[in-house]
């Protein structure tokens, strides 16, 4: 990939890198090619698929989701099969603009909670004699890592501390008492924001998102109106990098990374970045001035429908990498632990490969569950429900949960609901402090279950279960898993045995 340069980016940054890339034609071209983007090739995919290529050393040229990429790529880069742990990426970063993190919530919120007339800050929300709800993306995403970090920060402020062994034990009972209150995690923060406040009724009190990805959202719903609080003091903020994998890019690479750095950093491409929802960096950044231009590059469409509070918003100082790792460690361990119950068609459609795939992916599912103390329990349907493992804390159980999923033979009808409802009979026995969800797979029809589809469906309602529904195959009823889905806020998604195991790994991120 010499000529021209190929880059890895997240899609909502195609706007913005095209304009840059036109930008260095026009002023300091590289001389391969005739058209305004020759000089550049750019690939879009979601944030873990730009580092899944980094890693498999296709690009050495990218763009993550943000600068909190760095814990996730050096996962994915010790899985590797031919890593011995050791052999870590060498990455340079450029930053071209910036975003901090703010408070997303519906205006009947906002001014409930006086946010209208004074104001919000981190000490509101760590409060505990404040009953707010809050939602953010799980901390495996570099969204999620992002207010995190966030939210570390401005504890050791609310402790007056100023390292983490000075804070000691306090900054994570103050963070648990943040985390005991989410209502669910998502993959990254438009996933966050689309759930949070899905047809206008919001399910948290607050969304602690990147100020972008709220303006991304408002102008993707457009029935949306919601108010930005930025946090009183200073907030953390995220930016925006080219990087580069060193030693092995090229010469070509570092020099037209560093002309397309240069074009996104010029004073012409500032009303492109704003239009997209970023601030250039510079020295006005996060003043109330910087904020009034951001929100002027917005579309009227947008602007009539969202309210800011506390224009002024400075950046914080940022974490080094190393300690954003111990916060990401820290957070596990804090974060609000769930209760999940899988179930899984085990009739006669499901034999064979179909559920060998199925085992594959719900033991990987298991891998990527995050948390001090997961509970976990397995319910299989044929021709009726069947209790294989009651609800237990995950880590002592783990390999009687696998046995059970290697030993599961398919065969018979398919009650799917009497498996839905003994799950739910399951979850409402654990800790109603837990988050719980229901985790269901099939590839058939309902057709030989007790319980009726209205008595599950009053059931579901208000249980404070997230229903999640594996729809496999053509044979599936998606009908009916979204209907169940939509009992409880959760959702259904449609697979093949060839993803199945990508489909549960990504539902672990709701978590």
């Amino acid at each position: 990939m010499d000529r021209p340069v190929h880059v890895a980016a997240t899609p909502d940054k195609a706007v913005v890198l095209t304009a840059a890339a036109r930008r260095v034609r026009a002023t300091r071209s590289l001389g391969l090619a005739e058209d305004a983007e020759g000089d550049f090739v750019f690939h879009y995919y979601p944030e873990e698929e730009v580092l899944q290529w980094v890693v498999a050393r296709d690009f050495r040229c990218f763009s993550p989701g943000s600068a909190f990429f760095f814990p996730e790529l050096e996962r994915q880069w010790r899985d590797r099969p031919w890593s011995d742990g050791t052999d870590l990426p060498v990455i340079t970063p450029s930053s071209f603009a910036s975003s901090p993190i703010v408070f997303l919530m519906s205006p009947a919120v906002a001014a409930g909670v006086g946010a209208v007339d004074r104001g919000l800050g981190w000490a509101d929300l760590f409060d505990p004699t404040r009953p707010l709800r809050f939602m953010h993306a799980h901390a495996r995403s570099g969204d999620g890592l992002a207010v995190v970090t966030a939210a570390y920060n401005a504890g050791l402020k609310e402790l007056g501390a100023t390292s983490l062994d000075d804070a000691g034990p306090a900054l994570d009972r103050l963070m648990a008492g943040v985390q005991e209150r989410i209502v669910e995690y998502g993959p990254d923060d438009a996933t966050v924001i689309d759930r949070a406040a899905a047809g206008g009724d919001w399910r948290a009190d607050v969304v602690l998102v990147q100020e972008r990805s709220a303006l991304a959202a408002l102008a993707r719903h457009p029935g949306l109106h919601a108010v930005l609080v930025h946090p009183e003091g200073d907030s953390s903020w995220v930016d925006q990098e080219i990087c580069l994998v060193e030693p092995t890019a090229t010469s070509l690479e570092r020099e037209s990374s560093g002309a397309l750095v240069e074009a996104l950093r010029s004073p012409e491409m500032a009303g492109v970045l704003r239009g997209e929802g970023w601030r250039p960096l510079g020295a006005e950044l996060g003043t109330a001035t910087d904020t009034a231009q951001l929100m002027e590059a917005q579309p009227t469409s947008v602007t009539e429908r969202v309210g800011v509070i506390g224009a002024a918003t400075p950046p914080a100082a940022q974490m080094p990498p190393r300690l954003v790792r111990v916060l990401r460690n820290r957070w596990s361990e804090t974060k609000r632990a769930a209760e999940v119950c899988l179930v899984i068609d085990v009739s006669g459609s499901m034999s064979g490969s179909k559920l060998a795939a199925a085992e594959r992916g719900a033991e990987g599912f298991l891998d990527r569950l995050e948390g001090a103390d997961p509970h976990i329990s397995l319910v299989a349907f044929a021709d009726s429900a069947q209790v294989l493992v009651p609800l237990s804390s995950l880590h002592p159980v783990r390999s009687d949960v696998v046995d059970r999923l290697r030993r599961l033979q398919g065969g018979g009808q398919t009650a799917l609901l009497d498996g839905v409802d003994r799950a739910l009979t399951l979850l409402q026995s654990g800790d109603p402090a837990h988050l719980k969800a229901i985790v269901l797979l099939t590839d058939g029809e309902e057709n030989n279950s007790t319980i009726s589809l209205p008595a599950l469906e009053e059931r579901l309602r208000g249980c404070g279960c997230l229903f999640f529904a594996i729809g496999y195959g053509q044979g599936a009823d998606v009908a009916l898993l979204d209907r169940l889905a939509g009992a409880t806020g959760g959702h259904s998604a449609a697979s093949d045995e060839y993803h199945v195991d990508k489909i549960y790994g990504a539902l672990t991120a709701h978590l």
